[in-house]
């Protein structure tokens, strides 16, 4: 929590979930000190302001990318799942959803998630 507050996100946010994907997170809000290192390292950053930048720019540009799209994408659906669990809630999917296809990416979103619901 205190980084989402030094970083001025929402653990909500698809920022957030760029930078667990980033650092190899396996589960919401718990990162390795392995990963922390090796993710700062590979974004060539070593301060929260650096941090808050390269958030920003290089991952947020990553994930504009049809290949960095689907590497989060698949990583979402295999972090949001509940400790145990092998299948994610539609409750949890379609939250992800919400954050991962923007209008711009899947223009029916909101059909499709009153479909699931049905």
């Amino acid at each position: 929590m205190e980084l989402c507050q030094d970083l001025g996100i929402e653990p909500t946010q698809l920022e957030f979930l760029l930078l667990s994907h980033q650092l190899g997170s396996e589960r919401m809000g718990e990162f390795t000190r392995e990963g922390f290192i090796k993710g700062f390292f590979q974004l060539k950053v070593d301060s929260i302001e650096k941090l808050k930048r390269a958030l920003n720019t290089t991952l947020k540009e990553q994930f504009q990318t049809e290949q960095g799209f689907r590497k989060v994408y698949n990583y979402a659906f295999l972090f949001g799942r509940q400790t145990g669990q092998k299948n994610l809630s539609l409750e949890a999917a379609i939250e992800l959803w919400r954050l991962l296809l923007s209008s711009h990416r899947f223009s029916l979103l909101e059909e499709w998630i009153k479909f699931l619901e049905v």
